[in-house]
């Protein structure tokens, strides 16, 4: 039904936004399983031979697989890198 179809769509977005904002605040977890939703989702309510389909399952999919922890320099060795290269001038 089309007003089913409306809210399928905005279920996504939301989907898609929390992913987002889960990756900015290193939730790695969390972004993985609201990615995983949105791609059940594209494969149980849209057609897959689309190749708008296919082209957001393939998105999704090199997202989920980019979107894993990544280890963040600690502020002390920043700092003494660059204390490093200010001695060395």
């Amino acid at each position: 039904a089309p007003e089913q179809a409306f809210f399928l769509r905005e279920n996504l977005k939301l989907r898609l936004l929390n992913a987002r904002l889960a990756l900015m605040s290193r939730q790695f977890d969390t972004a993985q399983a609201d990615l995983r939703d949105v791609q059940t989702t594209l494969e149980r309510y849209f057609d897959r031979g689309s190749r708008r389909t296919t082209a957001a399952l393939d998105l999704v999919r090199q997202v989920a697989a980019q979107a894993r922890q990544v280890t963040v320099p600690r502020p002390d060795a920043t700092l003494a890198a660059i204390a490093a290269v200010n001695g060395g001038r």
